[in-house]
């Protein structure tokens, strides 16, 4: 198989990363920046949902983005970013967030909420 590709980049000099939609990004603007890895899921009723504020911290310098392509149905299903200092072999670092957060293809493989697991592996999960 071949190595993934990067799709693109970008810098972060603010020590932290706004995601999500336009509207998302600008409300997590304004919010205070959510450390890492803090988030833990809040049970009520018959949900289980972490609060993220859509801002977080992330270690300043270039990003690489990646793209998450669906086979069977073609075309870009997620993405994945990365530190550019901080992650040698995306493949590998891509079949670990599989490995111990989830895969949406197999009902039993890893944690898609963010636990000691992921925190422990440095995975930020966001579904």
């Amino acid at each position: 198989m071949a190595p993934p590709e990067i799709h693109s980049t970008f810098s972060v000099t603010s020590g932290c990363l706004c995601f999500g939609d336009l509207t998302k990004i600008c409300q997590g603007a304004s919010n205070a920046i959510q450390p890492f890895p803090n988030v833990r899921p809040r049970v009520g009723g018959t949900i289980k949902a972490h609060k993220i504020e859509y801002n977080v911290a992330a270690e300043n310098g270039n990003w690489n983005v990646y793209q998450l392509i669906d086979r069977e149905r073609g075309g870009v299903s997620g993405w994945f970013i990365c530190h550019s200092t901080t992650v040698d072999n995306p493949g590998w670092e891509m079949d670990k967030i599989l490995r111990v957060s989830g895969s949406p293809y197999k009902p039993d493989s890893g944690s898609k909420m963010n636990n000691d697991k992921t925190a422990a592996e440095g995975i930020f999960v966001i579904n």
